[in-house]
């Protein structure tokens, strides 16, 4: 017999699985980095982000509320941008 209490129903440790796939490599993903499966995962998704590699488009009659049209998500990547000195 010993004198520790037993962990809540709902506890989990941080390497236990939390039941879904990561969205990055579809493996099992881990409770200490939700909903990715580690570290790296969730850093890729970070830079992802961060390159425009994730746009949200406007869609609906106010998607153009100023009459302009819409800029391009991302820089055309045929075309190298020249430092101008």
């Amino acid at each position: 017999m010993t004198d520790e209490p037993d962990p809540p129903s709902g506890a989990t440790s941080r390497a236990e699985p939390t039941g879904g796939r990561c969205p990055i490599c579809k493996a099992q993903g881990a409770q200490k980095f939700r909903p990715f499966c580690s570290g790296t995962c969730a850093d890729l998704d970070l830079l992802r982000w961060l390159r425009g590699g994730y746009v949200i488009m406007p869609s609906g009659p106010d998607a153009d509320e100023d009459g302009d049209a819409l800029a391009p998500a991302a820089p055309d990547k045929a075309k190298p941008i020249e430092p101008g000195y």
